[in-house]
């Protein structure tokens, strides 16, 4: 099952063509400036059915994750967990 998911949106603000900083979506909503968007970054917490784990365990930060993904959880439900992430350039986008 996926607990947690979250999309950030690479932006070129000074027009550079090249990428400058994620943001959310309500960011980029606010600004009208989804053409700025060069690359999307999501990242997902999935987990086990509960009872696998009988001792706590307790996870790592998403290397180069965005910010709102957890980084840690405690493991005392018994079950596991395991963050994913993925980095997609936005190519040939329409006008």
């Amino acid at each position: 099952a996926v607990e947690f998911a979250a999309a950030r949106y690479d932006v070129d603000r000074d027009a550079d063509g090249a990428p400058d900083t994620y943001i959310g979506a309500d960011e980029v909503a606010a600004a009208n400036d989804w053409t700025a968007v060069l690359s999307v970054r999501v990242a997902l917490m999935a987990r086990s059915g509960p009872g696998l784990l009988d001792a706590p365990q307790h996870y790592v930060p998403l290397p180069g994750g965005p910010d709102d993904v957890p980084s840690t959880r405690p493991g005392d439900d018994g079950r596991l967990r395991r963050p994913f992430a993925a980095t997609v350039a936005l190519r040939n986008r329409l006008p």
